[in-house]
C-alpha cells in the first residue's frame, strides 16, 4: 500500500518488481534517480495497482528500459519518452516507424481510449492497441463491451477466468509462473495448454490447466468449471480448496488432479458430466465421499491418504466402469462389501493401512480383470481374520495381505489357475505377501509349480519349507535361490532358531544368523518358527530403528544397511556413540530421503525413545511432521533440523532443554513464536523463516543469550524490534 518510493537512494537497483499490489499516488518525478549511470537495462514493473497520473518523462535518462506499468489509473505517457527507440528491446522504435500510425510511447502503454491484451503497442500482426470507446486509463488489456477480434483472439472468458484464478490463490507468490499477470496472452501462460475451438473463428480456448506445486493458496474460484473446452486440471501439491459444486457446468471434464491440497468437501461431483475418468483426490482430509458413488464414468479414482471414516458403502458397485480404486491410508472401518464383485474392469485395488476387519470375501476371486490388489496393513487394528483366501481362479500377479490376523494353512489349491497356468512368462514373477499374520503349518509342496514367484512369509508361524522348493526353482525369490549354492530354502525362509530382519536371506554373503544357545532347542525357543524376524534380546536402539524403517521408509530414496544384520550403526544416516553401549544412536541425518509419516505420533514417539540421541536431521522430508509434545524423551539433544517436514506446530519444544541448534524453516507453522522457545537458554542456531507467525518478537528474546544466529523472515511479524535483541551480544545474523 501507499505512494510509490522514489529509490533515489539505490544506486545499484536495476531490476524492481512491485506489481499486483494497491499502491496509490503517481510516479515520483526522481523516480530511480539515484541509479548509477547506464549500465543495466532496468526492469521495472508496477503493474495491477492504483498509480495515476503520467508517466514522467525524467525517466528518459535510461537509454534501455522494460516499463511494465499495464492495469493501473495511469492516463498518459509523456511525449519525451516516445523518442526512447530502445526502450522493449527497440520496440519503441519498431512501432514508431510502422505504418499503423502509432506513436513510439503505444509501446510503452496503449493510450488512453485504446486497448490490446498485451497493454501495450507491439511491432508485427496482431500487436496495435485498439479503439475502446470510454476507455478512462492507458495500458488497458481489457475493454468492457468490445467483441474479440482477430487482433484480440483468446482473451476475454477464458483469461478473465484464470486471471481472477491468479489473483485469488495468492498468484504473485506463486513460482515457475513468470507470464501469469503481466496481461498477455492466456495461452501463453505457464502450465496452460490451448486448442482450437469448436467455431468458426478458429480462436484458441483452454484445454488443461496445470498448476502442480505452483504455490496456490485459497480455493480456486467456483468459475474454473465454466472454461467451455477445458478437458483436464491439475492443482495438486497447493495448499488449496476447489469446490465442485458447478462442475456440471465443465461438459468436457476427463481428468481431475488436486492431491496433497487442502480439499475437505466434494459437495456438488454427483453432478460431474459423463465425460469425466479420473479423479486423484489423495492426500487430502475429505469429510464425505457418498456422492463420489454417483460418478459412474470414472475409470480411475484415489482417495489415497485423505482421512475417509465409515465403512465402504455397497453403493461401491455402481463404479461399475472403475479400472483403479486406491483408498490406501484411510480410517475405514468393517467389512469389504460382496457388491465390490460387480466392477468387472478393475484391474488395481488398494485398501491398504485402514481399519478394516471380516474375512477377505471370496467375490474378489469372481474379477477376472483384477491383477492387483493391496490389503496390508490392517494388523494394529485387528485386520482381516478368518482362513488364507484361495484366490482359485484369479489371475493376480500382485496380492498383499501382510500385517494383518489371517489364520489357519495356506490351502492346497492357493492360486490354482496360476500355477497351472501354461503362459508361465506372464506369471513367472509374481509377488505374494502374506508376511506377519498368524498362519501355520508348512508350505505346500504343490508351490514347486510355480515358476519364479516371490512370496513372503516371514513372521508368521510356518513350520516348515519342503525341500522340492529348492532344488531346482532357481529364479524364485527374485533368483536369490538360484544364487545360494547350499541352504538354498534360506531364501524362502530362515529356519526355526535363526533370524534375520526380513525373516529370509537376502544376500547371499549374509546368511541367517542363529539365536543365542548352546543347542539347537534353546536356538529355537529364541524362534520357533520359520520366517522369524528376530531373536530375544536385540537392543532397544535397534528395535526402535527397525520400527522406524517399516514406518516411515516406505518411499525412501536410501535405505542402505536398514533392516540388515549389521550393526545399525553401519545404517546410512546413523552415528552411533563410540564410546558408549552397543549400537547406542547419537545422530539420525536422514534429510532430503523421502521418508513418508502415515502416522506422526508413533514416529514421533519412537524418535522420543532414542535415550543417547544428540543431533536428528529429518530436513527436506515434506511428509515427516513429528509431533513434539510426544518428543519429551530427549534430554541430550543439542540438534534439531526440521525444515520442509510439513510442520505446523512448535508445541513441547520447550522440554528440549539442551537444544543449541533448531531449524523449522519452509513448514506451515503459525500463530505467535511460543514462549516456551525462549526458555531454551542454550540456543545459539535459531532459524524459524518461510512459516506464517504473527504477532511481535517477545522482549524474552533478550534470554538467549547465547544466540549467534536468529532467522525468521518471510513471516508474518508485525511491531517493532524489541529492545532486547541489543542483550545478545554473540550475536553475528
Amino acid at each position: 500500500t501507499g505512494k510509490l518510493p522514489s529509490f533515489a537512494e539505490n544506486t545499484e537497483l536495476h531490476l524492481l518488481d512491485l506489481s499486483s499490489n494497491t499502491m496509490t499516488g503517481t510516479i515520483p518525478t526522481d523516480f530511480l534517480s539515484g541509479v548509477k549511470g547506464d549500465r543495466f537495462e532496468m526492469e521495472v514493473d508496477i503493474s495491477f495497482n492504483g498509480f495515476t497520473g503520467t508517466v514522467p518523462a525524467e525517466l528518459n535518462r535510461f537509454s534501455k528500459m522494460k516499463l511494465t506499468a499495464i492495469r493501473t489509473e495511469i492516463t498518459k505517457v509523456d511525449e519525451a519518452l516516445c523518442e526512447m527507440r530502445d526502450w522493449w528491446n527497440g520496440e519503441v522504435g519498431l512501432v514508431a516507424d510502422s505504418d499503423r500510425d502509432e506513436s513510439g510511447c503505444d509501446a510503452i502503454l496503449c493510450p488512453k481510449g485504446t486497448y490490446n491484451k498485451f497493454g501495450r503497442a507491439k511491432s508485427g500482426p496482431g500487436g496495435r492497441c485498439l479503439d475502446c470507446p470510454g476507455g478512462e486509463y492507458a495500458g488497458q488489456t481489457t475493454c468492457d463491451g468490445t467483441e474479440d477480434t482477430d487482433d484480440n483472439v483468446d482473451y476475454n472468458k477464458d483469461k478473465k477466468i484464470l486471471d481472477k484464478l491468479y489473483v485469488e490463490t495468492g498468484g504473485k507468490n506463486w513460482t515457475g509462473a513468470d507470464a501469469w499477470g503481466r496481461g498477455g496472452a492466456v495461452c501463453t501462460y505457464e502450465g496452460v495448454t490451448c486448442v482450437t475451438n469448436d467455431g468458426t473463428n478458429g480462436n484458441e480456448d483452454v484445454k488443461s490447466v496445470n498448476l502442480t506445486g505452483f504455490g496456490l493458496v485459497n480455493t480456486i474460484p467456483s468459475e474454473i468449471w465454466q472454461l467451455s473446452s477445458l478437458e483436464s486440471v491439475y492443482f495438486s501439491d497447493n495448499v488449496v480448496d476447489l469446490s465442485f459444486e458447478d462442475i456440471s457446468q465443465a461438459k468436457k471434464i476427463k481428468h481431475i488432479a488436486i492431491s496433497s491440497a487442502d480439499v475437505h468437501s466434494l459437495k456438488g461431483i454427483s453432478g460431474a458430466p459423463e465425460t469425466l475418468k479420473t479423479l486423484r483426490l489423495q492426500r487430502n482430509k475429505l469429510d464425505s465421499i457418498d456422492e463420489l458413488y454417483e460418478v459412474k464414468s470414472l475409470t480411475h479414482l484415489n482417495l489415497g491418504f485423505s482421512s475417509i471414516d465409515g465403512t465402504l458403502s455397497t453403493k461401491i458397485g455402481q463404479l461399475s466402469n472403475l479400472v483403479h480404486l486406491k483408498m490406501e491410508q484411510n480410517k475405514l472401518t468393517g467389512t469389504i462389501p460382496t457388491e465390490i464383485s460387480k466392477l468387472q474392469s478393475l484391474e488395481l485395488l488398494t485398501l491398504s493401512g485402514n481399519s478394516m476387519s471380516g474375512t477377505v470375501p471370496e467375490e474378489l476371486d469372481q474379477i477376472a480383470t483384477l491383477t492387483e490388489l493391496y490389503l496390508d496393513s490392517q494388523q494394529e487394528f485387528g485386520g482381516f481374520s478368518g482362513p488364507v483366501p484361495a484366490f482359485s481362479t484369479a489371475q493376480l500377479k500382485t496380492l498383499d495381505l501382510s500385517r494383518n490376523s489371517l489364520t489357519g494353512s495356506i490351502p492346497n489349491n492357493f492360486y490354482e489357475a496360476v500355477r497351472n497356468s501354461g503362459d508361465h512368462d506372464v506369471y513367472a514373477y509374481d509377488t505374494i505377501d502374506l508376511s506377519s499374520n498368524q498362519i501355520t503349518g508348512d508350505i505346500p509342496e504343490n508351490f514347486d509349480d510355480f515358476v519364479g514367484i516371490f512370496i513372503n512369509l516371514a513372521n508368521n508361524k510356518i513350520s516348515g519349507v519342503p525341500g522340492d522348493l529348492c532344488d531346482d526353482d532357481d529364479e524364485f525369490m527374485n533368483g536369490m535361490v538360484g544364487e545360494l549354492e547350499e541352504n538354498k530354502c534360506d531364501a524362502i525362509l530362515c529356519p526355526a532358531g535363526t533370524s534375520l530382519p526380513l525373516g529370509r536371506q537376502v544376500d547371499k554373503d549374509v546368511v541367517c544368523q542363529p539365536c543365542p544357545g548352546d543347542t539347537a532347542a534353546e536356538r529355537k525357543t529364541q524362534a520357533p518358527y520359520f520366517g522369524s524376524i528376530r531373536c530375544k534380546g536385540i537392543s532397544k536402539d535397534r528395535v526402535i530403528l527397525e520400527k522406524l524403517w517399516n514406518m516411515i521408509f516406505t518411499d525412501a530414496s536410501e535405505d542402505r544397511n536398514w533392516g540388515s544384520v549389521e550393526s545399525v550403526c553401519t545404517w546410512y544416516g546413523i552415528t552411533c556413540d563410540p564410546d558408549g553401549d552397543e549400537d547406542s544412536v547419537t545422530e539420525v541425518k536422514l534429510e532430503n530421503n523421502q521418508l513418508r509419516a502415515d502416522d506422526p505420533e508413533a514416529a514421533s514417539q519412537l524418535f522420543g525413545e532414542l535415550p543417547s540421541l544428540k543431533k536428528l536431521n529429518i530436513r527436506g522430508n515434506s511428509q515427516l511432521p513429528l509431533v513434539l509434545d510426544l518428543m519429551k524423551n530427549l534430554p541430550n539433544l543439542e540438534l534439531l533440523q526440521l525444515s520442509n517436514t510439513g510442520l505446523t506446530t512448535m508445541s513441547g519444544i520447550g522440554e528440549a532443554s539442551s537444544l543449541e541448534e533448531f531449524h523449522v524453516t519452509q513448514n506451515d507453522i503459525s500463530g505467535t513464536i511460543p514462549d516456551e522457545l525462549y526458555g531454551l537458554v542454550q540456543m545459539e542456531r535459531l532459524y524459524l523463516s518461510f512459516n506464517s507467525f504473527n504477532g511481535t518478537i517477545s522482549t524474552k528474546i533478550g534470554q538467549l543469550a547465547a544466540l549467534t544466529e536468529f532467522y525468521a523472515y518471510t513471516n508474518e511479524l508485525s511491531g517493532e524490534l524489541p529492545t532486547e535483541l541489543g542483550d545478545l551480544t554473540f550475536l553475528e545474523n
